[in-house]
């Protein structure tokens, strides 16, 4: 694996080191000072419980100002919107109920009522290949569909390349992921056989 696995460390300063090179202002050494003072108080210091109620009550309630008033509207002032209820109720029972059953007849006429196929369809046995492309149609080769052909394959080529270049990226992160896990259990190993042989 070579240094790809090992890992290097900094040791930090000793507490007890004191820097004497770095020049501050007077006014940033004062408030470094302070804010430590304050945060070692607040440390010190209990807890503090916060004792006031968990819900707020308006009055008694629950319910804000706002939504008080909002709810007298609605239970107390019924009257004043109680005839659009009504109108709404009055006018969607009526749907519907104006119209009479269609018959067959009425859509498709007693002319054809009845009838067969033979008589429906009459003399017609269906339209020949000529009937219905013309004359002067020419047969299907793979000359007159290379053009449309070079299209599709210019067009699918890019997806593929697309594809093909997601695919080779996944691979990619997978085996760095797998490199990383096969370097932390080929240390694991190492470690727990250098402990065994002690």
């Amino acid at each position: 694996m070579g240094g790809f696995c090992t890992t290097t460390t900094q040791p930090l300063p000793d507490y007890s080191e004191v820097v004497t090179d770095t020049q501050l202002p007077a006014w940033v050494s004062e408030g470094g000072k302070r804010l430590f003072e304050e945060a070692s108080s607040l440390a010190r210091s209990p807890f503090p419980q916060y004792t006031d109620a968990r819900i707020a009550s308006y009055n008694g309630s629950k319910l804000t100002p706002e939504e008080q008033q909002a709810a007298n509207l609605l239970s107390q002032g019924a009257t004043s919107y109680q005839s659009y209820i009504d109108d709404a109720t009055k006018m969607a029972s009526g749907l519907g109920q104006g119209f009479d059953r269609t018959s067959r007849a009425d859509l498709i006429g007693d002319p054809y009522q009845g009838m067969s196929r033979g008589d429906l369809m009459g003399s017609y046995q269906g339209a020949t290949r000529e009937e219905l492309l013309g004359q002067n149609v020419q047969p299907f080769s793979m000359d007159q569909a290379q053009p449309y052909l070079d299209i599709y394959q210019g067009a699918q080529d890019s997806a593929v390349n697309e594809v093909q270049r997601q695919t080779e990226l996944a691979n990619v992160q997978n085996r760095a992921i797998c490199s990383t896990i096969w370097c932390f259990w080929w240390i694991k190993i190492r470690y727990t056989r250098s402990l065994n042989v002690r």
